[in-house]
């Protein structure tokens, strides 16, 4: 496998933009927040997620979720 290094100008011609690598970054420093339904109560919340690396085992997503009303919490991790 050989892989290529591109300029700015061959990424946007190729519509990939900086942009996109910019949220990837962002999404594994601080983490990102999306609305979700509580399994248990189905009423609404927040699900946080953020992606870690691990050393000398792999990059994994880290998922939490916790109720306000009822008081359910869910933890996932999942492999990247």
């Amino acid at each position: 496998t050989k892989y290529y290094l591109r300029s700015r100008e061959q990424n946007e011609s190729l519509g990939l933009s900086q942009q996109e690598e910019d949220a990837s970054t962002l999404m594994r420093e601080e983490g990102v927040h999306f609305n979700d339904l509580c399994s248990n109560c189905h009423f609404p919340g927040q699900t946080l997620m953020c992606v870690t690396d691990i050393p000398h085992f792999k990059e994994v997503i880290i998922m939490s979720f916790n109720c306000e009303r009822c008081g359910y919490k869910s933890n996932e991790v999942k492999g990247g």
